[in-house]
């Protein structure tokens, strides 16, 4: 298990995804679940530094990485603004009309397309996105 926190900027979102990434590929897992994994970091840490924090950066949030032999979770922790949107993200547009395309909600559309599970709790002082990549070794 790996813990890590970082400041809510935008400028540490890339190198902590390439230590998860680094992480996971250490541990043996392929390529395309590497990237999906990095792009899921990416969206859900810029998600939490823009809605949580809105975007100040003097904030901390965590992120726990587990892997074992089945999967790979991520707790991605802040005390910021808990999100007002449970739902599962769904985009409706039509694919044709690209000049039409939602300007906001698709990355956590993107997360949950990508990864296996994910959940969200809030106690009113901490958020928890958990995601979840199943894979087969």
């Amino acid at each position: 298990m790996y813990q890590y926190k970082i400041k809510s900027s935008f400028d540490l979102v890339g190198s902590l995804s390439e230590e998860i990434y680094e992480k996971c590929r250490l541990h043996d897992i392929d390529t395309e679940n590497c990237n999906k994994i990095d792009i899921c970091v990416i969206e859900a840490l810029n998600n939490v530094i823009k809605h949580s924090y809105n975007s100040l950066s003097e904030n901390e949030l965590s992120v726990l990485l587990d892997i074992d032999l089945e999967k790979v979770k991520l707790d991605i922790s802040d005390n910021g603004i808990p999100r007002s949107n449970l739902g599962k993200a769904r985009l409706d547009f039509d694919p044709e009309d690209i000049s039409n395309l939602p300007e906001g909600g698709m990355g956590l559309f993107i997360i949950e397309n990508l990864m296996d599970e994910t959940y969200y709790i809030s106690d009113g002082k901490t958020n928890v996105f958990t995601l979840i990549k199943y894979f087969r070794k």
